[in-house]
């Protein structure tokens, strides 16, 4: 049966191309996220399901149905979420987790995804006992900088870079996860349905404010803000103050509300390190380095090896939807 703390997910045991629903993962705006086992490969996936929060709801336990008047943007938010399957499913990368298939089924999508074992970036600084250091950092952010560069190679931007869409397998291999893009589909799904109603894609105190307006085109540049607000998160211990505040208080106050790393941080860091996050947080994407490459160099030192870092803790902690 449905866990009743998610009463719009599908009743656990049911079936979608072979995979049997075992739990709910996580409910957002855009979609429901489920643990999927098949019994016979024994084989484990994270399921998405296309479920725009406002203008989907549950028939017959399983159907998912839209007003008739939103049948044109349902097609084409449908269609669009499969194609972002076929081309998120090209990507091979060891530091992103690898999209596997796409089903359609209950008259919505489903996209299916290799289930990461792990605990998000987040859970691992929480359970630390003081901040990390440096060097812990760079061991993890190296190769997500690294996948980084490879999506961007692509023409992709990843949009919801964040420290709980970063995961930490139990081998210590980072993992990006939970790419931006589908969320954009749904939220202009939710845009021009009848209901209008909308929920923002931005990830507060993550996203850059540029991702805030519907007619931006990004950049690399995006990410490179994301990934500075993740450093400067792990060595300060919060995360900085959101975009959508700095430019309200730079219009109401006359100054920017940002407090620059090397005042905030809680341990000790280069001149380079300071450079680096306080550029890639810059407001104007004009002043922040211009690409994943350029922050990997003022993130690293001279003499600096990459290898692996092992989690605080090893229990199993959710993945983010």
């Amino acid at each position: 049966m449905t866990e009743p703390q998610f009463p719009f997910a599908l009743p656990i045991g049911t079936q979608i191309s072979g995979y049997e629903i075992v739990r709910v993962l996580g409910v957002g705006g855009f979609g429901i996220t489920y643990e999927g086992f098949n019994p016979v490969t024994r084989r484990r996936a994270a399921i998405k399901e296309f479920f725009p929060r406002g203008i989907a709801s549950r028939e017959n336990a399983t159907q998912v149905v839209f007003s008739r008047q939103d049948n044109d943007v349902v097609s084409w938010a449908l269609e669009r979420f499969r194609r972002s399957t076929t081309e998120l499913c090209d990507f091979r990368h060891p530091n992103i987790v690898e999209v596997l298939n796409y089903v359609p089924a209950n008259e919505t999508g489903y996209m299916f995804m290799e289930q990461v074992e792990g605990e998000t970036l987040e859970t691992w600084l929480r359970k630390k006992n003081g901040p990390p250091t440096m060097e812990e950092m760079r061991i993890i952010l190296e190769p997500v900088c690294d996948a980084l560069d490879y999506v961007h190679s692509r023409k992709f931007i990843h949009r919801d870079i964040a420290p709980d869409n970063i995961m930490i397998r139990q081998d210590g291999r980072p993992m990006l996860i939970d790419f931006g893009a589908i969320k954009i589909i749904a939220q202009t799904a939710q845009t021009r349905a009848a209901s209008g109603r909308s929920y923002g894609v931005a990830k507060q105190h993550y996203s850059p404010p540029e991702q805030m307006d519907e007619d931006a085109e990004l950049d690399p540049r995006a990410d490179v803000y994301a990934l500075g607000a993740v450093l400067y998160r792990a060595v300060t211990g919060q995360p900085p103050v959101d975009a959508d505040k700095r430019k309200n208080d730079l219009i109401l106050k006359g100054a920017d509300s940002y407090v620059s790393v090397a005042q905030a941080s809680r341990i000790p860091l280069s001149e380079s390190v300071i450079n680096v996050i306080d550029r890639s947080l810059a407001l104007k994407p004009a002043e922040r380095p211009s690409s994943i490459a350029e922050f990997r160099a003022g993130m690293m030192e001279e003499g600096f090896a990459t290898a692996v870092i092992a989690p605080a803790v090893t229990t199993l902690v959710e993945p983010m939807p």
